[in-house]
């Protein structure tokens, strides 16, 4: 078991949506796109702010950073994580979050990202955050966190199962909403002919 601050460096950031003249133009990568998305990727339609030159270089995301929510309206909001996957060009990360960057040799970034999201990491989170109308979590809670830290080899190996089982997670549930809409259709069809007569019999 090993604290989360011993292996990665934690930085909350501190950039809003504001855009201020004479600024660096920049995209954010807000609270919502960590919050729905586990990957942080290129293609996102990033909103567009501006940065201090020291914002820049503090909060721009580089690939194998962990953003995770710092705050919510709810505890158990709180710690949600998102993986960046690649280096994204003047792309930061927004109020409201904070940059996980791994800094030890460890451990992998993707399986520090689904340690993020076990139940002793959610337990931790949800037990810390400090509020009564909004939550927070603070650095020094945040730092604390504890991590199970195996091999680096057992690292790889988990995460390989841990994304296979996400796949045929995910497909089944493509598989199950494609079956609803169909339904959805068919019930339609149904009730549209019901009123019209056509579904009654002679």
């Amino acid at each position: 078991m090993v604290r989360l601050k011993n292996l990665t460096k934690i930085k909350a950031s501190n950039v809003d949506k504001k855009s201020v003249e004479g600024d660096i133009p920049v995209g954010l990568c807000n609270y919502t796109d960590v919050y729905h998305n586990d990957v942080i990727r290129s293609d996102f339609s990033f909103m567009q702010a501006t940065a201090t030159r020291d914002q820049v270089i503090q909060f721009s995301l580089r690939g194998g950073d962990v953003l995770i929510t710092k705050d919510s309206e709810t505890a158990e909001d709180i710690g949600v994580p998102a993986l960046v996957s690649e280096t994204l060009d003047r792309v930061l990360c927004g109020y409201h979050l904070s940059v996980v960057r791994p800094v030890s040799s460890q451990v992998e970034p993707k399986y520090l990202f689904w340690a993020l999201k076990s139940e002793l990491v959610r337990a931790h989170f949800a037990s810390r955050a400090n509020g009564v109308t909004r939550f927070a979590l603070g650095h020094q809670e945040l730092g604390d966190t504890p991590i199970v830290l195996p091999s680096r080899k057992q690292q790889r190996t988990i995460v390989r199962f841990l994304d296979e089982k996400a796949t045929q997670i995910d497909t089944l549930i493509e598989k199950q909403q494609a079956l609803l809409e169909l339904l959805r259709q068919q019930q339609e069809i149904s009730i549209r002919g019901l009123l019209t007569g056509r579904g009654r019999s002679a």
